[in-house]
């Protein structure tokens, strides 16, 4: 048993910060880390719905030995699930994400392939809840098998068929929906017993696609609203070359002005292929190329967004006049209606 390098302080503040929906989550998001295009999730349940086993799979590049398991990373920007992110290629490094199975099992076994100097190994590292701080790792042996990662939980508690069902598809809704649809052509796909988890029936308000051409470069626009607000995300731009590569994230003009209206717009153009040199002038990305085609494109899509808005804000205003005649709340003046 080799002991892993995080202080008692260290796992305590990282720990106490996690339950077991966002626990389940930070597993998705070491596989999509790790270069995935692929996650699956599989629950075995009894009649009653009673979780024995919970497994993750991913084929992505892999656990790069299991002496990648320490040190494990003490800072709060990198331990705290709460920390908002900045940047959307990659989630969070693998640090104590790994150990937070305790939430909802016994103990969690990673069976990884990893390529090293052009040849492919396998190995099996395990951690028991009860023994945090050790771990217990194979011999790495030559493979045959693809690259990829499988993380078996064992000795569930806390989750059920029910909940599993219920909060935890919701919670992962709402944490994957804007990463998915980003990499929707790529062909990226999350999972659950073999069906893809369907975020459009759960949080997708509206969708529209469009296309802008300024001068000679022509933009792909895509604009998601969504009913609740996503886990530890902001409404967005996020900026794609012509091979549909992020380059860049920003959050939007309407981001968090309180009035629920969630969205994520998804550009695509060539003109990100070579022409993407972002500096930063306040709070707003500039260009030191094409200053004037990327002005103008973020002046449409800023009247784009506010058009979009005008609508739910008038349907959100004539709810809360509702609420407020139910509550009474209105000041009774005669028959002056």
């Amino acid at each position: 048993m080799k002991n892993i390098q995080i202080t008692s302080q260290g796992i305590r503040r990282a720990l106490r910060k996690y339950e077991y929906p966002r626990s389940i989550a930070e597993y998705v998001w070491n596989g999509f880390d790790a270069q995935a295009s692929e996650v699956s999730i599989e629950v075995e349940a009894n009649v009653i719905g009673n979780i024995s086993q919970i497994v993750i799979r991913d084929n992505g590049y892999g656990v790069l030995e299991a002496d990648k398991f320490q040190p494990f990373f003490e800072s709060e920007k990198e331990i705290n699930p709460d920390q908002a992110r900045t940047s959307s290629t990659t989630h969070g490094k693998n640090g104590v994400g790994r150990l937070t199975f305790f939430t909802f099992a016994e103990s969690a076994t990673w069976n990884t392939v990893y390529e090293k100097k052009s040849k492919l190994y396998e190995q099996t590292i395990t951690v028991k809840s009860h023994s945090l701080d050790k771990f217990s790792a194979s011999k790495p042996n030559l493979t045959s098998k693809r690259a990829g990662t499988t993380v078996t939980f064992d000795g569930i508690h806390t989750v059920t068929r029910q909940n599993f069902e219920s909060d935890i598809r919701l919670f992962l809704c709402k944490e994957f929906a804007w990463f998915l649809e980003l990499n929707l052509l790529k062909d990226f796909s999350l999972k659950i017993d073999g069906i893809p988890l369907n975020y459009n029936s759960v949080i997708v308000g509206d969708k529209e696609e469009f296309e802008l051409t300024i001068e000679d470069y022509l933009f792909e626009i895509k604009f998601a609203r969504w009913i609740e607000s996503l886990n530890r995300e902001y409404s967005r731009y996020y900026f794609m070359d012509s091979e549909n590569l992020e380059k860049y994230t920003s959050t939007t003009t309407l981001n968090n002005k309180g009035d629920k209206f969630f969205h994520s717009i998804y550009i695509k153009s060539h003109f990100f292929d070579t022409k993407f040199v972002p500096f930063f002038e306040g709070t707003l990305a500039k260009f030191s190329e094409d200053g004037k085609v990327y002005g103008e494109l973020m002046s449409q899509i800023d009247a784009f967004l506010r058009q979009k808005r005008r609508p739910f804000l008038r349907d959100a205003s004539e709810k809360i006049v509702e609420q407020f005649e139910k509550s009474h709340a209105f000041p009774n003046f005669k028959n002056n209606t």
